[in-house]
């Protein structure tokens, strides 16, 4: 499996379009589209977990997703070496249920969703 990425700048408060990423001994160095340095501070780095969900999207760190059968709406994290959705404080692991459910939204851009 390829490794994918997302990149989210909280201070310009969207998702790059497009980036680089340089991996040195020093850590991981994100260039914008203009080749601009986004600060660590600043950026907030999604992988993809390798799963879709059920409208064939790819599924990253951060994403929401909704539940209609019990109105409820979870995200997506890595926790203790795995990919899980957390619902409310409930923890389960990401592979049982993702392609049947739909990403409406992620934690950055949308997280009044999880209110």
């Amino acid at each position: 499996m390829i490794l994918k990425f997302r990149i989210f700048d909280k201070k310009k408060k969207r998702f790059l379009d497009d980036f680089t990423m340089e991996i040195d001994r020093y850590g991981i160095h994100v260039l914008d589209e203009l080749n601009y340095v986004v600060d660590e501070d600043d950026r907030v780095l999604m992988q993809s977990t390798g799963l879709t969900d059920i409208g064939e999207d790819e599924v990253f760190e951060g994403d929401i997703v909704y539940d209609d059968y019990y109105e409820l709406y979870g995200f997506v994290k890595y926790d203790e070496g795995s990919f899980v959705l957390e619902w409310d404080g409930v923890i389960e692991p990401l592979s049982e249920r993702i392609n049947t459910l739909p990403v409406v939204g992620n934690i950055h851009e949308h997280p009044e969703l999880l209110n």
